[in-house]
């Protein structure tokens, strides 16, 4: 599980190019739609707030 808190984001921002929504969003759904561990190197560890991410919450390592 993962919970990404974007720093600034309304509700209308998954609307727009955003690196970091795609970076995590397709990172988690490679790992665990397609069961592909290549993608762990993106979720773990968590990353930390920055001028982008408000919050991350979520749990590492991740097992099948």
């Amino acid at each position: 599980k993962a919970y990404l808190e974007l720093r600034g984001a309304t509700h209308f921002t998954p609307n727009t190019s955003n690196t970091t929504i795609a970076k995590y969003s397709i990172s988690w759904l490679k790992r665990f739609v397609d069961n592909d561990t290549r993608y762990e190197q993106f979720l773990c560890p968590l990353p930390s707030t920055s001028l982008t991410i408000a919050e991350y919450r979520g749990n590492c390592p991740h097992t099948s």
